[in-house]
């Protein structure tokens, strides 16, 4: 039994009110991807979905996968119960959009999945906010939506760019349904794969908006709002620049609340330990070339292939002296970021500033942030993400 996993799922349960022991035996948790009826893109997306399945088989053996020709609503509706994480690659039907519209949102803010088994990827049907909010998801699940037009904000690929307020409500009404069907956490991203929230979903400890907002493609132009559709949840975009490209989202039940791995791992009997006494905060900023003396800002920096860009990771006295993990996640050209990896470490100076300087010798994007681990003194913490492109 793969420890961090099952802690997933009682951190979930312990977020939302249900009693935790500190020792206890659970099934790992359940993670569905699901690949619709996407037409000529679905072959592309079943790769996709294999990518998710491999990075998510490296936490817990109770992987599903419901894919077209076969992913009908009832092998879908099926397969999501119980699951602690539902991803879905696949169209995205949403609202407001140049089409007709419905109050039931029938077809709209769900899933486009096959309309009967075995009859090709050409045969969709969509299955919106009715039947979604019917899944029995496990207590804080957090469902993902990949590569989906409308769920982020986004229009359909040769539509016009949306104005704030209509991104706004697409990402509101999407969410919707998988909130009432008791999701904590609805992520959209067009562009990206699942493998980097997986990844932080199951190996750290934060918040999810803080996840979602450290993931290697972040833009660094982060809003909230209050979601008019699921009263007391959260909204938050982070579009390309502040007013065009919404292809992030997160609408959260609860903001700040916790997910990920926790202190007490569960399956070995907990122990005393010594309780840190000083908070760490690391901010984080890049600049171009080899400098320690520039100002270091969150824009991304873009310089040519062979030239460096330097990362300082601020951390302040409490990280004086200390080493900090550099942890790092690339793309080339349109394929998917990779999952972030560590790549290596620094010695915080006396100020509490790590420096890490990068040259790429091919055209490339990376994405780096810095993760302290903490002692007996001091608290764990990671930095924000920051990016480097090379062209």
């Amino acid at each position: 039994m793969h420890k961090t996993a099952v802690a997933l799922v009682l951190m979930l349960l312990a977020s939302f009110g249900a009693a935790v022991p500190s020792t206890a035996t659970a099934a790992e948790p359940k993670v569905v991807i699901i690949v619709g009826a996407t037409h000529g893109t679905t072959a592309r997306y079943r790769d996709f979905a294999d990518r998710a399945y491999a990075e998510a088989t490296k936490y817990t053996s109770n992987v599903v996968k419901v894919y077209s020709p076969n992913a009908t609503w009832t092998r879908v509706r099926s397969a999501v119960s119980g699951a602690s994480v539902v991803i879905y690659f696949g169209h995205g039907n949403g609202w407001p959009s140049p089409y007709t519209f419905d109050p039931n949102y029938t077809t709209k803010n769900g899933f486009g999945l096959n309309a009967s088994e075995g009859n090709g990827d050409y045969n969709n049907k969509y299955y919106g906010e009715p039947y979604v909010s019917t899944l029995d998801l496990a207590p804080g699940a957090v469902v993902m939506l990949h590569h989906l037009c409308y769920a982020a904000g986004n229009s359909e690929p040769g539509q016009p760019e949306p104005t704030i307020t209509v991104a706004r409500q697409r990402v509101d009404n999407y969410a919707a349904g998988f909130m009432k069907a008791g999701a904590a956490a609805v992520i959209a991203d067009g562009h990206a794969g699942p493998e980097g929230y997986l990844q932080a979903l199951f190996t750290t400890q934060q918040p999810i908006e803080a996840m979602w907002a450290n993931q290697s493609n972040a833009n660094g132009n982060i809003v909230s709002f209050p979601s008019v559709r699921t009263p007391g949840a959260t909204a938050y975009q982070d579009p390309r620049t502040p007013t065009s490209g919404f292809y992030r989202s997160v609408v959260v039940r609860s903001s700040g609340v916790v997910v990920g791995k926790p202190a007490i791992v569960v399956d070995e009997p907990a122990t005393g330990g010594v309780t840190a006494d000083t908070s760490v905060s690391i901010s984080a900023g890049t600049a171009q070339g080899v400098t320690t003396s520039a100002a270091f800002t969150a824009p991304t920096k873009v310089t040519t292939v062979g030239k460096y860009v330097t990362w300082q990771f601020a951390g302040g006295p409490a990280l004086a002296g200390r080493r900090v993990e550099i942890w790092t996640a690339t793309r080339v050209g349109t394929d998917p970021w990779s999952p972030f990896a560590k790549l290596t470490a620094r010695i915080a100076d006396a100020s509490g500033n790590a420096y890490f300087y990068l040259r790429s010798s091919t055209a490339t994007w990376v994405s780096a942030r810095a993760y302290y681990p903490g002692d007996e003194a001091t608290t764990s913490a990671w930095s924000p993400t920051r990016l480097g492109r090379y062209r």
